[in-house]
């Protein structure tokens, strides 16, 4: 008797297939896997893709300490009359997308702007993860594009 696929890798099959071909560490859990994967930096990530919906988190922490130095999470919506499927087709190249970047290039989390407190209310520091390309450290926004 064979074993089941598990839901992930039939609703996500390209991100199922890049993950294979890869080697990338998977941990399976009820209505999501983790994919980790260790930067040329050293730093660790861990992307968390949800089985039922087009969301999808990112955790990178340093891999001695645990420590989580930054987390982030994108969805993805219809624009249009767009069908489920070309939303989930989307993620799953946004996802592969990240984890090949991430693989490639060292990482760096800068702040962008600083915790403060204003009038009572506490606010969170806003950071951005930068990567070292040959051009220098540039944001996601500025990443060459895949070939």
């Amino acid at each position: 008797m064979t074993t089941p696929q598990p839901i992930w890798q039939r609703i996500r099959p390209r991100l199922s297939a890049y993950v294979a071909a890869n080697q990338l560490e998977v941990t399976e859990l009820v209505g999501a896997a983790i994919i980790t994967v260790v930067n040329p930096s050293g730093l660790l990530v861990k992307v968390t893709v949800v089985d039922n919906i087009h969301e999808w988190f990112i955790t990178v922490s340093d891999p001695i300490t645990q420590e989580k130095i930054f987390d982030d999470w994108r969805d993805h919506f219809a624009l249009a009359n767009e069908s489920n499927d070309a939303i989930g087709a989307e993620m799953e190249e946004s996802v592969i997308d990240f984890l090949r970047v991430f693989q490639i290039y060292p990482i760096r989390v800068v702040i962008v702007k600083p915790a403060r407190k204003i009038f009572g209310i506490q606010f969170r520091k806003t950071l951005q993860l930068e990567y070292l390309t040959p051009q220098g450290w540039v944001t996601e926004d500025e990443l060459p594009t895949a070939d």
